[in-house]
């Protein structure tokens, strides 16, 4: 590929997923960091990769990646880093909105 994602660029190059996180990007983005550091904290992590789309896809290379086929979503780079994690985090907001929204409801009927 040409161009890295974010966490590639920061992480030295791809890396496997251990954990899978489930959100709706309109969390207060300090809200979701301290909850991504909180479920760390709890497990005794001191190192370790979540996998979160905006920040995992690279966002300037679409062949192939980022394309969503109803017919074949295990082919999306969602449903490959929820079969590679460990485990999953789900960030559940004030209003529960995560839940509101379909993709999110994918990723968690696909985590359980």
């Amino acid at each position: 590929p040409t161009s890295l994602s974010y966490k590639e660029f920061r992480g030295g190059g791809a890396q496997k997923p251990l954990w899978f996180c489930t959100h709706w990007w309109g969390e207060i983005v300090l809200d979701f960091i301290a909850c991504v550091q909180e479920h760390a904290r709890c497990r005794l992590l001191s190192q370790a990769s979540y996998w979160i789309c905006g920040y995992a896809l690279r966002q300037n290379y679409v062949d192939g990646e980022g394309d969503f086929k109803l017919d074949a979503l295990e082919q999306s780079a969602f449903y490959k880093a929820m079969v590679m994690s460990k485990g999953s985090l789900l960030v559940v907001d004030p209003g529960a909105h995560v839940f509101k929204r379909i993709w999110c409801d994918f990723e968690i009927y696909v985590n359980l």
